[in-house]
């Protein structure tokens, strides 16, 4: 099964780590509930404004191709996928979950 949380936010007064365990948390409190706990993938659609690019940040993290250089936030790591604009983040237990760089439109008034 797949669960998507579609319109995700990261801003900088944000604790990474807890924002990451608890996106975590509540995927697999979903993952329970529909009795798919051993099955399930994850994604998280970051929804950025034209001032925020927390994608590109948390790329970083995920080091250059190859894999060089990988970085953590606490008791998570990132990884490239053969994507551009998707990361895995990975927790210390092996498990995680996709974010997909998006960004916010507007709206015509």
């Amino acid at each position: 099964m797949i669960f998507v949380d579609a319109h995700v936010h990261i801003y900088d007064c944000f604790d990474l780590e807890t924002f990451l365990d608890s996106a975590l948390e509540n995927f697999r409190a979903e993952a329970a509930r529909c009795q798919q706990e051993d099955a399930f993938t994850a994604l998280l659609l970051l929804t950025e404004t034209a001032k925020e690019n927390w994608f590109h940040r948390l790329a970083g993290y995920a080091g250059n191709q190859s894999g060089n250089r990988t970085e953590s936030i606490g008791n998570w790591t990132f990884h490239r996928t053969n994507e551009d604009y998707s990361l895995y983040a990975q927790s210390e237990k092996s498990q995680g979950f996709f974010l997909i760089a998006g960004c916010q439109i507007g709206l015509p008034t």
